[in-house]
């Protein structure tokens, strides 16, 4: 089956720009503060994938940008780039992986079944994969069959190719 890109409406990568305010360092460098960018980044992966549970973010002790930062996103760890939108203080975060909630993968799945079906793609709510890798989903159909598909991401936006597994 060709790659698709699952819908965005249902809380995929979501770009966030935030207005932060460096702080200069002696060196005439600016450094921000990493609380305030940790704060930021928490609040914008709240807004970015409502119904999940967003819990600590971390980035390095000394934050020069372009930086990666860490967040957490239903327990897993979601790698986030923070960079720099304009010279007047404003933030840009970019998720650096996948983030496929379990309502958006049921939705794109049973989309592109033939039959109606159950689907099961592991226990968690949020998969959050890198682009190249792979999951596998259990469909059962009602008519009683059973088949294992396996996803391949193909980049952070969501896009995914289904193979049927032997």
């Amino acid at each position: 089956m060709r790659a698709q890109r699952l819908p965005r409406r249902l809380g995929l990568l979501t770009l966030a720009v935030l207005a932060i305010s460096p702080l200069a360092c002696s060196s005439g460098t600016a450094s921000l503060d990493r609380a305030k960018v940790t704060r930021a980044l928490v609040r914008q992966t709240r807004h970015a994938y409502t119904g999940t549970t967003v819990g600590r973010a971390r980035c390095p002790k000394r934050i020069t940008l372009p930086v990666t930062c860490t967040v957490e996103l239903d327990g897993a760890p979601l790698r986030v780039r923070v960079s720099r939108v304009h010279h007047n203080g404003k933030l840009k975060f970019q998720a650096l992986m996948a983030v496929l909630t379990a309502p958006a993968l049921q939705y794109f799945l049973q989309a592109h079944l033939s039959l109606p079906a159950t689907i099961d793609c592991g226990p968690s709510a949020v998969q959050i994969i890198e682009p190249g890798g792979e999951f596998g989903c259990d469909v059962s159909f009602n008519d009683g069959s059973k088949q294992s598909l396996r996803l391949r991401v193909m980049d952070v936006e969501g896009t995914v190719s289904i193979e049927p597994t032997s």
